[in-house]
């Protein structure tokens, strides 16, 4: 497989037909308590025959989507289908494959337009692939409050030092936010130091874990953490094929 790795300049990614107004201001009139729903899900590039019938279930009432190895490419029924146009996105590139048009990364999709969106690439490259990873941070003005939501796919095959490098990178783009802050993903905390590493970074920025109703996973690579919100819930999906990851599903307020 032939990939490039674009600039950054070039691969923070907009499209979508969500409206060009902070309409989560004008919601605060008739819902003071405003729930609102984030879907949290790594779609596996959406390659598996599943894919877009779960995505249809599990997207109506959601007000943010964080989605992971999303696949963005000219021809691609899945990403550009109604259902998903409805949302505003920014798409963080990670490498692209210029024979099938392909770009692939990490995405944030959202009923608003958000006030700023940037987004980082690890420095690091994983073994063998050679690639690198991304998170995309949008930053929504919530209610008067400025709220930063990241969508974070962690580095994977690497030495746990850059791994924490990595993670070190990210809390450093985000500890000067002064407002409350959702950070979820896929974190690839598939052994013990790499999780207490995580959680010793994030905890050092004042990020809590959030437990996970229903978590049955055998390997917990998903998580969300967050800062200056209300939790209402926080659960795995179960039952879902689409994805080699189940996906999470996360409602807070202000």
């Amino acid at each position: 497989m032939v990939f490039k790795i674009p600039a950054l300049a070039e691969s923070l990614l907009y499209w979508g037909d969500s409206s060009s107004e902070n309409l989560l201001n004008e919601n605060l009139d008739h819902h003071p308590e405003r729930v609102y729903r984030v879907l949290i899900w790594n779609v596996y590039k959406g390659i598996k025959s599943q894919f877009l019938g779960d995505l249809e279930r599990l997207i109506p009432s959601q007000d943010f989507l964080l989605l992971q190895e999303v696949i963005h490419r000219a021809q691609n029924p899945e990403m550009h289908s109604p259902l998903l146009r409805s949302y505003h996105w920014r798409v963080g590139v990670s490498f692209h494959i210029p024979s099938q048009d392909v770009k692939t990364g990490v995405a944030i999709g959202a009923l608003w337009q958000p006030e700023d969106s940037k987004m980082i690439r690890t420095t690091q490259r994983e073994w063998h692939f050679l690639t690198p990873k991304t998170a995309v941070l949008n930053r929504f003005l919530v209610q008067n409050k400025s709220v930063l939501v990241v969508n974070c796919h962690a580095i994977n095959f690497v030495l746990n030092k850059s791994y924490f490098d990595s993670m070190n990178l990210l809390a450093e783009k985000i500890i000067h936010h002064q407002g409350p802050l959702l950070v979820a993903g896929d974190f690839n905390t598939w052994n013990g130091p790499r999780w207490q590493g995580l959680l010793s970074i994030f905890r050092n920025i004042g990020l809590e874990h959030i437990p996970l109703e229903n978590d049955r996973r055998w390997l917990k690579l998903d998580h969300v953490f967050c800062r200056g919100l209300r939790v209402h819930q926080a659960k795995v999906v179960p039952h879902i094929k689409g994805s080699d990851h189940l996906p999470l599903l996360f409602e807070f307020s202000l």
